[in-house]
């Protein structure tokens, strides 16, 4: 039998090895620990984890080292929908202007310069000094 030290305790039990114990139901030497179910879910957490990390690890060393022509070749861009009118949307048309509505400009009208700062203390560029 797995587990035991091969004598018997009496006619109905088995002397198992250490950290093990007999149970009768079953007729087995069973682990007298067992682990956690807190066990169970960190290692079944971190066991797709790492393998995760060590392939996207194997992956962005590939592609700094230039493995292959994926590495060197440019990325087509995708192609972009050119969007279908809807048949039952309104259309949208701009308002037509005939000449004979637009007015006519006839007299001209000259604007003000604006003030042109001189003088000693009239700087255009603060911070150059020439």
């Amino acid at each position: 039998m797995t587990y035991s030290t091969g004598t018997n305790a009496n006619s109905d039990t088995c002397n198992c090895q250490t950290n093990y114990f007999f149970d009768s139901l079953t007729g087995q030497c069973i682990s007298s620990t067992s682990t956690t179910s807190a066990v169970a879910i960190a290692v079944g957490i971190a066991v797709p984890v790492g393998i995760l990390i060590l392939v996207l690890l194997a992956l962005l060393i590939w592609a700094c080292l230039g493995g292959g022509a994926a590495a060197s070749a440019a990325v087509p861009f995708a192609s972009v929908p050119i969007p279908v009118p809807n048949a039952f949307a309104p259309t949208i048309v701009a308002p037509q202007v005939s000449q004979a509505s637009m007015p006519v400009i006839t007299s001209s009208t000259n604007l003000a310069q604006p003030p042109i700062f001189t003088g000693p203390g009239f700087n255009p560029f603060p911070g150059f000094r020439p």
